[in-house]
C-alpha cells in the first residue's frame, strides 16, 4: 500500500464537503520523499479508494521526472482519472536539493518533456494542459511579458489547433 489509511480517509473527507456543491478533486502528487503522495503509483492508489467519486489526478511533469517515472509507465494509465496535465521543466540538480524555484520553462531543463506528453496522449488524454513555471528568473518581469514567453514556450510544443498532440511530433 503506497498511500496511508489517514491519507484515503482525509480525502473522502474532503470529497464529502467538494462532491455536493458539484465540485471534483485532482490530487497533485508531489515528488518530494516527505509527501504522503509522492509518486504516480500513489495518486493511482488514492483515486482507486474513492473509484467512482469525483476524484483524478493533476499528472505534473515536474513531479513526474523528480521521482524517476519513465514515460513508457503513462502509457498505461488510465486517461479518464487525468483531470489535468500540468507543464514545467526541472532544472538538473540532484533530487535532494531539488524545490519548486527548479521548475524553468518548458525545453530549458532535463525532464523528457516530449515522451512524456506523447505517452499521455497516446494513453488517450485529450483534457487540459496548464504550465506551472515558478523559476526565479521571471520574477522581475511585468506579467504581460511572462505571459508572452510561456505562451511562446507551449506554442513550440502544441499546434494552433484544438487537438492537443505535439506540434514537434506532426
Amino acid at each position: 500500500m503506497l498511500i496511508t489509511n489517514e491519507t484515503a480517509s482525509t480525502l473522502g473527507k474532503l470529497l464529502n464537503i467538494a462532491e455536493p456543491a458539484g465540485v471534483g478533486l485532482a490530487l497533485a502528487f508531489r515528488g518530494f520523499k516527505w509527501c504522503a503522495v509522492n509518486s504516480l503509483e500513489g495518486a493511482c492508489e488514492a483515486v482507486a479508494a474513492h473509484r467512482g467519486r469525483r476524484l483524478g489526478i493533476a499528472l505534473d511533469t515536474f513531479d513526474l521526472h523528480a521521482m524517476g517515472t519513465q514515460p513508457e509507465t503513462l502509457k498505461s494509465i488510465d486517461p479518464s482519472i487525468i483531470s489535468v496535465m500540468r507543464m514545467s521543466d526541472c532544472t538538473d540538480v540532484a533530487h535532494a536539493i531539488l524545490s519548486e524555484t527548479d521548475r524553468v520553462l518548458p525545453g530549458e531543463g532535463v525532464a523528457r518533456l516530449d515522451a512524456m506528453l506523447e505517452a499521455v496522449w497516446n494513453a488517450g488524454f485529450s483534457g487540459p494542459i496548464s504550465l506551472k513555471i515558478l523559476s526565479p528568473a521571471l520574477w522581475s518581469l511585468k506579467a504581460e511579458e511572462i505571459a508572452r514567453i510561456v505562451m511562446a514556450v507551449a506554442s513550440q510544443y502544441f499546434p494552433q489547433s484544438a487537438s492537443p498532440r505535439l506540434a514537434k511530433g506532426d
